[in-house]
């Protein structure tokens, strides 16, 4: 989930022919929800919103298409642009905003409606004047190829029984499940990317020399990698096999970056979150390693604050404190973060002769202690949600 809505905005680059709407259509009745195809090759520029109309006041207006009466009130759905790079220039930036932000002239689509779009290779589309993506429209979606299907994959779809009657999954029961999972693999996501770029800043922003053809796919920047983020979490949650795992990743910021990041994370041999709180394992801070601690403390902080079971989550938030304090003398600025994290959910019961310990670097942090109470001064804090826990 991202700024409230479900979904990833995802670019799907095949062939025609290959059932790429036809996968897409049967995910939809899968989970009994609505589904649009659009193509720009086949429908009208009203369709997609880009064709103004006079209004009141000499205003010109967008009205908002009828395909969009099915997502109302809270609907969830799929949208499917097809051949997304097909369409006319003139509104093809249009298109670009629905698969990226879900906007239609002056409608948005509800945050329930998952966006998709597809694209043919270049060197076909520019046959049909087609066009390519520019390097900041590439850089706004995650790209993944679709192949053509094997003769036996196909074969086996063939003879599949297309009528026989569907038990439809439960989308909202999916979307608790994954809700309950998010908080915990979203921390550690975020502190696996954190602590990859920490060492790797080269990676951070990278986007091929102009004339390359990877301009217009993958390629990592701040923006992409957060996005990477939210795939990788996504993959844990839906327990996506690791070659799944690093297609997504890389859908987002280029197989070469992605590639160089699964490498460092093996290599780095994370512990788990919740064994380092309970103390089923243990795990020492090196000062020569900042990228590891700040993969842990990331990880670990997000698993301390999802822990819903009052005495585990005081516990927890124990040990967390004792690891923080680990980097206390030669890595202070470390602590910052999580520290701002946890008294922000008030996880410091129990903790006061650590969090002693630790009051000249929270007291620069904006984090005040006394003998009884925790707060957070508004003045060396611009969060309101971190101000005046006792």
């Amino acid at each position: 989930m991202r700024r409230g809505a479900w979904g990833l905005p995802i670019l799907l680059w095949g062939l025609p022919g290959v059932a790429k709407s036809a996968i897409l259509r049967w995910l939809a009745e899968e989970y009994n929800m609505p589904i649009e195809v659009l193509s720009p090759a086949a429908r009208g520029e009203g369709a997609f919103g880009v064709t103004p109309v006079p209004g009141e006041g000499g205003r010109m207006t967008y009205p908002r298409p009828d395909w969009t009466d099915k997502f109302d009130k809270g609907q969830r759905g799929i949208v499917f642009i097809d051949e997304i790079n097909l369409a006319a220039t003139h509104y093809a930036g249009a298109l670009l905003g629905l698969l990226q932000d879900r906007i239609l002239g002056s409608y948005c689509l509800g945050p329930n409606v998952r966006i998709f779009a597809a694209a043919n290779p270049i060197e076909l589309a520019a046959a049909s004047g087609g066009w390519d993506l520019s390097a900041p429209a590439a850089n706004r979606v995650g790209h993944l190829e679709w192949p053509c299907p094997d003769v036996q994959a196909w074969t086996d779809w063939f003879f599949s029984d297309d009528e026989v009657a569907k038990e439809f999954t439960n989308a909202e029961g999916e979307e608790k499940r994954v809700m309950t999972l998010w908080p915990a693999a979203w921390g550690k996501a975020r502190g696996m990317v954190a602590g990859f770029l920490a060492t790797n800043s080269t990676h951070l922003h990278a986007m091929p020399k102009d004339g390359s053809a990877q301009t217009s796919k993958a390629w990592p920047s701040p923006r992409s990698w957060e996005y990477a983020a939210r795939a990788l979490a996504s993959a844990e949650v839906h327990d996506l096999s690791e070659v799944e795992r690093d297609e997504f990743v890389g859908a987002f910021v280029g197989q070469g970056s992605a590639g160089e990041f699964f490498t460092w994370y093996t290599q780095a041999n994370l512990p788990d979150s919740a064994d380092l709180l309970d103390g089923k394992v243990s795990w020492k801070h090196k000062a020569s390693r900042l990228d590891i601690t700040t993969a842990v403390f990331g990880s670990a902080v997000a698993v301390c604050c999802s822990t819903r079971d009052p005495a585990q989550r005081k516990t927890r938030g124990e040990r967390m404190w004792d690891l923080l304090a680990q980097a206390s003398e030669s890595s202070p600025d470390l602590i910052v973060t999580a520290a701002k994290i946890l008294v922000g959910v008030k996880i410091f019961t129990g903790a006061i002769k650590t969090l002693s310990k630790l009051k000249p670097i929270l007291k620069a942090a904006g984090v005040l202690l006394d003998d009884a109470t925790v707060t957070v001064s508004p003045i060396m804090s611009d969060d309101p949600t971190l101000v005046h826990y006792a």
